[in-house]
């Protein structure tokens, strides 16, 4: 068993701007959400097995939270996510 977390926070690029209605255009602009304030946690929980010297097997359950802030108007997003994985080491 393997625990999993995981925090990220980021602030805004200096470039990005949700929107250019004050009348000036600056000499670079980006409206992706991805460029604005965010913050991440991920939980999970991996579990493997070896099933001989070679070969491996493991399944990840991870919940995932992304919650966007200040102007930044990109969606929120809960995620589940399940990663199941085989080894073979030659």
């Amino acid at each position: 068993m393997q625990p999993h977390l995981r925090y990220y926070q980021q602030n805004k690029a200096d470039f990005y701007h949700y929107n250019l209605t004050d009348g000036s255009i600056p000499q670079f602009a980006s409206a992706d959400y991805r460029l604005g304030d965010m913050t991440t946690t991920t939980v999970g929980l991996k579990y493997g097995i070896e099933m001989d010297d070679s070969q491996e097997f493991s399944a990840r359950l991870e919940s995932m939270t992304q919650t966007m802030g200040g102007e930044n108007k990109g969606p929120d997003v809960d995620a589940i996510i399940l990663q199941l994985s085989y080894s073979l080491k030659f």
